[in-house]
């Protein structure tokens, strides 16, 4: 299969489409894209022969050619459908002069730098979400201690989560420690290891004033949690071939973020949706499960403008930290809601909630 020019099949494209409505253009321009930039048959394409590397390779080429800039993978992933027909129209309004009505919807908006050439300002939310787990989502084998699996969603504002989130997390460490590179983690902090980091909260009263100095934090850093809590005896006694409990926590946050953003005014624009890597496999596993919700296997039956972006576990991430935090207290508040528990106490007032403060179903979703 040879490769064609991509700025003379962009010219195709645009002779094709032009006289189409904007919607058309958005649902078919990729296929169409794909079908004249490769001498193949449509049965070809319809299968995964058509090389990815290839594909994106003619999407920087046409990327530098219509900006001048360099095209960054790193920055512009193209993971989607729906984002690389919006790098693509995005493109011919820019190359051709095609007047493509949803400007509300492109990913790049062209504006002008001081150095007198063109910049690209990605259309990003005002918020960070930052997801974590608490239990095992297996179901073979299930803890009869601990039934459940717990995802939480803490979304930020991106203004809150560097100035006062990430500000506030660094002084805290550098009191205790001395300097800011240790890595919170719920589990450390009630078994603390003799040869770990966390050996200093053996001592007593320097245990009591850490965690006073943390439940302070917890307490004051403005963050609203979203959490799936799947209850994974009830599932397997409910339904014959149960969904993994990730994959429906996932689902259940996802929306419930949406409407958050929604109601923030922000239904349209990128927001990332950050995770730690597991494992190659997992991490496979969980971007396909997350681009299959995101592409419109959801409660919508629309693409949500989600971006997953995994980070190493050993990454110092501040939102993360507080999302490991938050996981494992909203289980054991289900799981064994009468015992005493200052944790939630504490994060239960962080929860997206209805106008009279309700969060059933709005900022906890319990299942099934």
């Amino acid at each position: 299969m040879g490769l064609r020019d991509p700025i003379s099949t962009f010219k195709n494209v645009v002779s094709h489409f032009q006289v189409r409505p904007a919607r058309e253009m958005r649902c078919y321009c990729i296929p169409f894209f794909r079908s004249q930039l490769w001498d193949a048959p449509s049965e070809f394409l319809r299968l995964r022969h058509v090389s990815q590397t290839l594909y994106r390779k003619c999407l920087s080429d046409i990327f530098e050619k219509v900006t001048n800039l360099p095209y960054d993978t790193s920055k512009c992933a193209l993971r989607n459908r729906q984002r690389d027909a919006k790098i693509l129209l995005a493109g011919l309004s820019t190359l051709v002069g095609l007047d493509v009505s949803f400007a509300a919807d492109r990913l790049f908006e062209m504006k002008g730098d001081t150095s007198g050439g063109l910049c690209m300002q990605e259309q990003y939310s005002d918020y960070l979400v930052y997801v974590d787990e608490s239990g095992d989502h297996g179901l073979e084998s299930i803890d009869p201690d601990y039934p459940i699996f717990v995802l939480v969603f803490c979304i930020f504002k991106k203004q809150h989560y560097v100035d006062r989130v990430v500000r506030e997390l660094m002084h805290l460490k550098m009191a205790f420690w001395g300097h800011a590179e240790i890595v919170l983690h719920e589990h450390d902090i009630r078994k603390p290891r003799k040869d770990a980091p966390f050996a200093l909260l053996f001592n007593r009263e320097r245990r009591e004033r850490f965690m006073a100095s943390l439940n302070e934090l917890m307490d004051s850093i403005p963050v609203v949690l979203v959490a799936s809590l799947i209850d994974k005896t009830r599932l397997k006694q409910q339904y014959a071939i149960p969904t993994n409990p990730y994959e429906i926590s996932l689902s259940f946050g996802l929306e419930r973020v949406f409407h958050h953003l929604a109601d923030a005014g922000q239904p349209n624009k990128t927001t990332s949706i950050i995770v730690e890597r597991r494992g190659k496999r997992e991490d496979e596993q969980l971007e396909l499960v997350f681009r299959r919700i995101c592409d419109g296997a959801n409660f919508f039956k629309k693409p949500l403008p989600f971006d997953l972006v995994m980070v190493d576990k050993r990454a110092n991430s501040a939102g993360l930290q507080i999302a490991d935090l938050s996981a494992r207290p909203i289980g054991i508040q289900c799981l064994r809601p009468s015992q005493p528990n200052r944790a939630y106490n504490i994060i239960k007032k962080k929860f997206r909630s209805d106008s009279s403060g309700g969060v059933a179903g709005w900022g906890l979703k319990v299942f099934p």
